[in-house]
């Protein structure tokens, strides 16, 4: 008695699970316009879940056929040359590569277990315009877009124009980018459905399929009553494949071209903000810094390091900045080099970063102020002045006559200053020198640093002159003529050099003479 009750059980328990399992997508009768760069999609899809090893496609030719390679492709597993397959969850897709040879009978069969199975069955009759064969010739010509839509719409089918959207074809878009394609069909006088799939070979040598769904939000699906469009934002690996649109109404369908996506990664070479200047001289003194920050941006983000030149030590390193204090930096003139660096490349610059010796600072003084020159000297509270190897003299002109710069308010910037470099050994270290080419009745602020090896001193106080005014040249290029009964018009050249840049009073003087007796 048990035997029979676990018999019956097991009975009930196989009716129960064939009965439950069915087909939400099968296959149907479909009559397809040619086209010679879009395959044909047989979907099969089940209620439930269910291994793909269990799905099987067989193909029955419409015609009997002796052609060796209707034969041979008659086997559809492990023949990738005329047939493809896609898997998904609860789907299998077979893809026909060459629809016009295969003309026939279509079986999807899910193999239950080894006694039930079920089975969708569905016709292709696929449509070629007659008169683009020719039977003696064994080639055919090209087929027209336009004559393949005529020919859908004799037979109320879809038809989707493939190169209305050419550019979409084989698209490379960058991680986080965004992703369009569309595709139209034909005019109908039958409602027509649009399906986006997608297709992709995956790193496991497997082929999966999905049916994109439109979200609002990542997946974005438009359609009217001949058109469908695909956006895709944000995109990522997961969306990289192939798109295929499927156009159908009740009497076939239409498949577009593949729409490739390949998704690379967002390639953005490193770059260095312009808070820093390369090349770049900073005095961590007079520029009043305690340290310099290196931010950089790429994608992905760069690594930024500091790096000492001098013996190619790395100071500190982190992701997207580096902060590079002056807590131990000798005395001199240090150069450093701020390096961003990712996976597509890398950037670098490099800073001097000047320090001062604050325990020497030059006393500067002035003498015999001229028109156009000026004495300057300056005392060192150092016993050794052999140990100079030279000094700078910073000077510039002001145009405030009246207002001193107070030198402990403000920021040094050597930009703003001429510089002239001293050999102290020409002048026997008497560290004076005589400024020359000033400019006449001009305003005038002299500093000072002088430089051991490379570690510079102190900047000396500021002194501020005024050259001395002087008689100006003569004019040059004096000429004139009558412009009526009672005024003149004069011109001249000034002269070359003057007080400071603008002449104070031009005077013109007129002088009458007797005239001429004829």
């Amino acid at each position: 008695m048990f035997i029979i009750w676990f018999i019956y059980q097991f009975w009930i328990f196989i009716q129960g699970t064939s009965l439950a399992l069915s087909f939400t997508r099968d296959l149907r009768n479909l009559t397809i316009i040619y086209k010679p760069n879009a395959f044909i999609y047989h979907i099969c899809q089940t209620s439930h879940s269910i291994n793909s090893k269990r799905i099987r496609w067989h193909y029955e030719s419409l015609h009997d056929s002796n052609n060796d390679i209707d034969t041979y492709c008659k086997h559809l597993f492990q023949n990738f040359d005329c047939f493809d397959f896609y898997y998904g969850p609860s789907i299998s897709v077979l893809v026909i590569k060459e629809p016009d040879m295969f003309i026939g009978k279509y079986t999807c069969q899910v193999n239950i277990n080894s006694t039930y199975e079920i089975k969708s069955i569905g016709w292709i009759d696929v449509k070629l315009p007659v008169n683009d064969i020719d039977e003696n010739e064994q080639s055919m010509k090209i087929y027209n877009e336009n004559e393949l839509g005529k020919l859908a719409m004799h037979y109320n089918v879809p038809f989707i124009f493939d190169a209305n959207d050419l550019t979409s074809f084989g698209k490379r878009v960058q991680l986080n980018g965004v992703f369009y394609t569309e595709c139209r069909s034909i005019e109908s006088l039958y409602p027509i459905n649009f399906l986006w799939i997608h297709l992709q070979n995956t790193s496991e040598r497997t082929k999966k399929i999905r049916f994109i769904q439109h979200d609002g939000n990542r997946f974005i699906i438009q359609e009217n009553k001949y058109s469908s469009s695909l956006l895709i934002s944000s995109v990522d690996h997961s969306d990289d494949g192939d798109y295929v649109c499927i156009a159908s109404n009740d009497f076939g369908r239409s498949f577009s071209s593949r729409r490739s996506l390949i998704v690379t990664e967002r390639m953005v070479l490193p770059r260095i903000h312009n808070n820093l200047q390369n090349n770049s001289y900073v005095d961590i003194r007079h520029n009043n810094m305690k340290e310099l920050v290196c931010n950089a941006d790429g994608y992905p983000n760069p690594d930024v390091a500091w790096i000492r030149v001098s013996d190619f030590i790395l100071l500190t390193r982190n992701q997207s900045h580096a902060i590079l204090k002056f807590n131990h930096i000798q005395h001199g003139i240090n150069k450093y080099m701020c390096e961003a660096k990712n996976k597509h490349g890398l950037t670098k610059i490099f800073i001097y970063v000047i320090k001062s010796d604050t325990q020497i600072k030059p006393l500067l003084n002035y003498s015999n102020i001229k028109s156009r020159s000026v004495i300057l000297s300056w005392y060192v509270s150092t016993e050794r002045f052999d140990r100079f190897n030279y000094f700078i003299i910073y000077y510039r002109r002001l145009h405030n006559f009246d207002k001193n710069i107070n030198e402990q308010d403000e920021i040094i910037n050597n930009q703003d200053y001429e510089q002239v470099l001293i050999d102290p050994r020409t002048t026997n270290y008497t560290f004076t020198f005589q400024m020359m080419d000033l400019i006449p009745f001009t305003k005038y602020e002299f500093r000072l640093q002088g430089f051991i090896g490379s570690t510079p001193t102190d900047y000396s106080n500021s002194i501020f002159i005024i050259t001395l005014d002087t008689v100006p040249q003569k004019v040059e290029n004096l000429h004139g003529y009558v412009w009526n009964e009672t005024s003149v018009v004069v011109h001249w050249t000034p002269p070359n050099s003057t007080n400071g840049p603008n002449f104070d009073i031009i005077n013109v003087e007129l002088f009458e003479k007797s005239k001429v007796q004829l």
